[in-house]
């Protein structure tokens, strides 16, 4: 399984301090560490609660027809195995390809097998809006004409398996 969708659709971030840049030809992303300013308090506690506190908030704008780079999050000492996606603005999809060969590169996982073809092979894709990911499998994200400006949260506990964010998750209510 690469992703699992939750319950909450549209959470209310507080980027009103943040100047999100429109897409332009190369993907933006910062990090936040000020995870209480930006996350809503009642999302924040249920998190909390069954030990899921992120740990930032990525904000990534992806440029328009943009096709990524195949990889999975982390880098090779820690990767990232879960992490919860929203769409803020724009549209287009996670790709997942298991079959991908990774090397690593500048401290991340990267695909060496795989292109920027939006053809190639992918097993499963998602838009990823309101959606757990499993972000140690290999997957890439692919805009279209809209361009793409999301959220990513990720956790302060980097070593949890997907299944075990998903079973946590769902003893909230979240899933």
């Amino acid at each position: 399984m690469y992703f699992q969708k939750t319950n909450i659709h549209t959470p209310s971030w507080n980027l009103s301090s943040v100047e999100i840049p429109e897409a332009c030809t190369r993907l933006y992303e910062k990090h936040f560490t000020n995870v209480e300013e930006i996350i809503p308090t009642d999302l924040l506690e249920r998190f909390r609660s069954i030990g899921m506190i992120p740990e930032y908030v990525r904000l990534f704008v992806w440029p328009k027809n943009f096709c990524g780079q195949w990889h999975i999050d982390g880098d090779y000492l820690t990767p990232r195995h879960s992490c919860m996606n929203w769409v803020i603005n724009g549209g287009g999809l996670i790709q997942f390809n298991p079959n991908t060969e990774l090397k690593m590169s500048l401290g991340v996982h990267r695909g060496s097998g795989g292109t920027t073809d939006p053809n190639e092979f992918v097993t499963t894709e998602t838009s990823g809006n309101g959606y757990a990911i499993n972000s140690g499998s290999p997957h890439r994200v692919f805009t279209k004409d809209a361009g793409r400006t999301s959220i990513s949260l990720s956790y302060k506990k980097r070593d949890v398996q997907f299944p075990i964010m998903l079973e946590k998750l769902v003893s909230i209510g979240l899933i």
